[in-house]
């Protein structure tokens, strides 16, 4: 599993050397600070503060070490504002924003620390709205078939499955795992996608999902997808700073999707987004109140 935005497509050019080292001279000059959600604080969770002015910014948490221990910094001077001399007195006023940042953050944290099968098990709504918000899109741009948009869906669920993996061939047990979760939250038949992947297969990034659906799709219109039409067709998914790069970054990074499912669902603000209009038409039978409970608990004992 990618762990940073930064091994994802959309920002592995960046060059982080620069801001880096302007981080470390602003964590020597005291102008970052503990991040906080309700009343708990992530003490390897950093805020960059308004009290910076020099650094530049910068999108997505950045991680680098102090005093020998990895910690992730969030550019947050557009999202709080602090008192004039003390980085910890702050307030939030950006709250979506804000609440996205961190808890992706958060997310990256414990799927390093723990296991990506800790994020991955957060709900099913998460894989749901994952496959169908890009299936639909993809159906919808190229006028594919019913047939082709059951295809497209079954190989999206696997592929965000696949996303929390570490590198590896799948073997035929752990793959029969994955078609018994693909056939439950997309209500395909187990015997029909056996029928369609017969053999097992392992999507790591956007360019390998990319090539399966062209190799996989009864239809020459997959042909013409490649990651950067894949970014075009997806990128209007989501608001607030920087929305087309973060999803984007979502399309790689399961902790930024699952961050959005969880404002999707807990931030009116937000409701009009494309991702987020999935997620809601896909809460059904209490999938969004369980997402909600179980992604909260996580974020919970990960502070203090």
């Amino acid at each position: 599993m990618y762990n940073s935005p930064y091994e994802t497509l959309a920002c592995r050019a960046y060059n982080l050397n620069p801001i880096i080292k302007s981080l470390n001279t602003s964590l020597i000059e005291g102008n970052l600070t503990c991040a906080k959600l309700g009343d708990k604080t992530f003490h390897e969770v950093y805020l960059l503060t308004p009290l910076d002015k020099e650094t530049p910014l910068f999108a997505h948490p950045i991680t680098m070490e102090r005093n020998g221990i990895e910690i992730n910094v969030i550019d947050a001077r557009g999202l709080i504002r602090v008192g004039k001399d003390d980085s910890s007195d702050f307030r939030v006023v950006q709250k979506a924003d804000y609440n996205f940042q961190v808890a992706r953050t958060i997310l990256m944290e414990v799927a390093k620390n723990n296991s990506p099968d800790d994020i991955k098990n957060i709900g099913d709504i998460a894989v749901v709205s994952f496959a169908r918000y890009i299936a639909d899109n993809i159906v919808r741009r190229l006028g594919l078939s019913p047939e082709d948009q059951a295809v497209i869906t079954a190989i999206t669920a696997f592929y965000y499955l696949c996303l929390f993996r570490e590198e590896g061939p799948v073997d035929e047990r752990e793959f029969n795992k994955m078609v018994e979760k693909v056939s439950r939250v997309t209500h395909l038949s187990a015997t029909w996608i056996f029928e369609r992947f017969p053999d097992p297969f392992v999507l790591t990034n956007i360019s390998e999902y990319s090539q399966a659906l062209a190799d996989l799709v009864d239809s020459s219109r997959t042909n013409e997808i490649n990651s950067a039409v894949l970014i075009s067709f997806l990128g209007g998914g989501w608001f607030g700073a920087n929305g087309r790069e973060n999803m984007a970054v979502a399309l790689e990074h399961p902790p930024t999707f699952l961050a959005m499912v969880y404002i999707a669902l807990t931030d009116k603000s937000y409701r009009n987004a494309g991702v987020s209009r999935t997620v809601l038409l896909n809460d059904k039978n209490n999938l969004g109140k369980q997402f909600i409970v179980n992604f909260e608990r996580l974020i919970k004992l990960s502070g203090d």
